[in-house]
């Protein structure tokens, strides 16, 4: 799959089910705001930091507002190794702005929804000739409408290949992301997969931002969600309605 200019997932594609951009320099500016991020008490050697916003359009344009602080959790539907656990993480020290814009346009929000956006930062650590395992659950969906994983920096690894499969079964990418490069997906339709970090030679990491979009109304944010997480009812995004083709929707 070709690498496409910034935030043009849609240019040749009317339904897509999952792309690949190049990230603006506004993203990329933040690649020095790994460095001190905190240990994962969930998932060991991982650095995160996690915020939550709501993005809105208005005559001014796009706005987001940081919601009040909150665990993260994920429906065991999605995630089998920690699902349905309140996992409560550092909060962003970082100003979202560039990686939540650069998202919206790849995803092509609607003007007339407002969206839950959570963003995700972190850095998976490979200690010298070790395999470190990147995604624990294997081959899943995350349960949202939308999910950008942008990478930032591979440095002094190999493996760390994403693979994209439909619904089906078919493999519709395998290969590395690379720095600098962002893979879209359709989440309702797309499940995916990142293969194991190796490194041969030095101390090696790989530092990523992920962005998980949903209108609002279907929200996964707030003491309901958190409660049928925890109770085992699977909590399913909406299945269509959100995908456009207006030429505004890349503002």
């Amino acid at each position: 799959m070709r690498a496409l200019t910034p935030n043009c997932w849609f240019d040749d594609q009317d339904d897509p089910i999952h792309g690949l951009i190049s990230l603006p320099d506004p993203v990329m500016e933040l690649a020095g705001e790994f460095e001190a991020l905190p240990d994962d008490p969930y998932c060991r050697h991982r650095q995160r930091r996690f915020s939550q916003f709501r993005v809105t359009h208005t005559d001014a344009g796009w706005t987001h507002k940081l919601l009040p602080r909150r665990a993260h959790i994920q429906d065991r539907t999605y995630n089998h190794a920690v699902g349905g656990i309140l996992r409560y993480l550092q909060p962003l020290q970082i100003d979202a702005t560039a990686v939540i814009d650069c998202a919206r346009r790849a995803f092509r929000q609607q003007r007339g929804s407002d969206w839950h956006v959570d963003v995700h930062q972190w850095r998976m650590n490979c200690p010298l000739a070790n395999q470190v395992e990147s995604v624990p659950e294997g081959l899943h969906r995350d349960g949202h409408q939308f999910v950008a994983i942008f990478v930032i920096n591979r440095s002094n690894i190999s493996g760390a290949v994403t693979c994209v499969q439909d619904a089906s079964g078919n493999t519709l990418f395998k290969d590395v992301v690379d720095s600098g490069q962002g893979m879209i997906l359709d989440d309702r339709r797309a499940l995916h997969h990142t293969s194991e970090l190796v490194a041969p030679l030095l101390d090696g990491h790989r530092d990523i931002f992920v962005v998980c979009a949903n209108e609002w109304k279907t929200r996964r944010y707030g003491e309901a969600f958190e409660l049928a997480c925890q109770m085992d009812k699977s909590v399913e995004p909406p299945t269509s309605g959100t995908l456009i083709n207006s030429s505004h929707a890349h503002s």
